[in-house]
């Protein structure tokens, strides 16, 4: 009987640590992406039938997806960027790798 009730107090333990586990491993998400979760456990609910709460209720996906948008348009800017001197590059090894272009350098130094 004492083994029985042994196992039932660390049964009972291991849920309580997966239980407030579970809870402060949401809220740190919750934080860091700005899910919104804890919204309504401070009394903030949102009306369902206001159309001002239900956009504002969205707002932190808006801002995120402008965002990421911002960055994706500045990304590919980059990338454009970075092919073009690419381009550039190729384009001057291909002069300073000439050999004509070379004799030529050599005879204006004469």
């Amino acid at each position: 009987m004492e083994i029985y009730q042994l196992f039932e107090l660390v049964e009972k333990t291991y849920l309580v640590i997966l239980v407030v586990g579970t809870v402060v491993a949401l809220a740190y998400v919750d934080k860091k992406y700005q899910l919104g979760l804890s919204k309504g456990l401070n009394g903030n609910f949102v009306d369902s039938g206001s159309a001002k709460d239900t956009g504002e209720d969205f707002s932190w996906y808006s801002n995120r997806n402008a965002k990421e948008h911002a960055f994706m348009e500045k990304l590919s800017e980059k990338d454009a960027e970075i092919a073009s001197l690419k381009e550039r590059v190729a384009t001057l090894e291909k002069i300073v790798t000439d050999p004509a272009e070379q004799l030529k350098r050599e005879i204006d130094r004469l």
